[in-house]
């Protein structure tokens, strides 16, 4: 499962009971990608717990393909997206967010519909029937009434959508002296997953820099095979509970033919191999940088999606900023609040570009790549 920390909420999408963390979305929860949350569900804090159904699951319609975004960890997912509206996976989460909302009104106007029907047939009121309850004279005229539920809905709205753009940064109820706050729970302000406070600075870095000592003792260990991992992203990277990284798929890229491979491993989308179809121990440096953007970033990466109808060019947007010194502005809002290490987050996003340098020859190789990372401190 993959880990892609989100600093919009990314704030949260649903979180699955999972004997082990799984590696980095805007939650902050630690998502899965493409935009899934993958958490260890024995703590408390989240009301449900959703997974991913089998690929023999009920679609919508028999026989057909679900897209690879739709998973069947959303409540109705049938795999029905035809036009690809939920591939990038910040508006997926947008989408079933709305979703969320819609239901909700949609069930207080069931309220509006049946308590007063009820009233009626108590003889508490008269001569109701909510298809013309609009043409009804009430307590205000129909102006003040729509501008005071304009105002009411504007305000429950406007907090939901401040705590997607800035997670955490609203809470579920307002804070009042000697008052416990509730417990967070899907779909509301304030819920940023059960893990969100873990994923802080400290422990991003200590995932990185446990990456980079796992493709050092990969190395090592198997120097005489001079195999690349192959496809080093972050779907084969999971997390132990204290956060110390496992790395899969180690060498399966030679076992597979070179049609498959294009599409399966993720090696392949660096630049030489997309012009050589040839794997390298480099093609895994350039593999690796793409993971040290996606967590500092908590961007998802386009590169991971085989149309690339989605995500974030996250190479080409990083290199961007680096080359205009404004690499402050790419950090995820979550760690940049740690102001007296930004300096060394920018220091380790400026090492991920170095990786993802486009030409082979002037890209670092992975022992200069580890000694960086090894330089950085908390």
């Amino acid at each position: 499962m993959a880990f892609t920390i989100a600093s919009t909420a990314v704030a949260s999408l649903p979180n699955r009971k999972i004997p082990r963390t799984a590696l980095p979305g805007k939650t902050i929860s630690i998502t899965c990608l493409p935009g899934r949350t993958c958490l260890n569900a024995t703590k408390s804090g989240v009301s449900s717990v959703c997974e991913p159904l089998p690929p023999d699951r009920p679609l919508w319609f028999p026989g057909s393909s679900p897209p690879e975004w739709l998973d069947g960890s959303l409540p109705g997912d049938f795999g029905f997206d035809p036009l690809g509206l939920g591939s990038d996976p910040e508006l997926l989460q947008w989408f079933a967010q709305a979703e969320l909302m819609h239901s909700r009104w949609a069930m207080l106007a069931v309220a509006g519909i049946l308590i007063p029907e009820w009233l009626e047939s108590l003889g508490f009121i008269e001569n109701f029937s909510w298809y013309d309850a609009g043409s009804r004279q009430y307590f205000a005229d129909p102006t003040t009434l729509f501008v005071v539920q304009l105002a009411l809905m504007g305000w429950v709205e406007g907090r939901r959508w401040a705590d997607i753009i800035n997670p955490g940064s609203v809470d579920i109820e307002p804070t009042l002296p000697n008052k416990k706050k509730p417990k967070a729970d899907v779909g509301y302000p304030g819920d940023r997953g059960i893990s969100h406070a873990e994923l802080n600075w400290p422990s991003r870095l200590k995932v990185i820099q446990g990456i980079a000592r796992g493709m050092d003792y990969l190395a090592s260990e198997f120097s005489s095979y001079e195999l690349p991992h192959g496809n080093l992203k972050s779907s084969n990277i999971f997390l132990a509970s204290n956060f110390e990284p496992l790395l899969a798929d180690y060498a399966f890229y030679p076992l597979i033919n070179n049609t498959h491979a294009a599409q399966s491993i993720f090696a392949y989308k660096s630049p030489e191999a997309i012009l050589h179809q040839h794997v390298s121990p480099k093609s895994d440096v350039y593999c690796f940088g793409i993971v040290i953007l996606e967590i500092l970033t908590g961007k998802f990466s386009s590169l991971y999606l085989n149309n690339q109808k989605g995500g974030t060019d996250i190479v080409q947007w990083v290199r961007s900023a680096v080359s205009e010194n404004r690499e402050s502005g790419l950090i995820d809002p979550e760690i940049a609040v740690a102001r007296d290490s930004l300096g060394q987050i920018v220091r380790l996003l400026q090492i991920g570009a170095a990786c993802t340098e486009s030409e082979h020859d002037r890209r670092i190789d992975m022992r200069e790549a580890i000694r960086r990372v090894e330089e950085i401190q908390v």
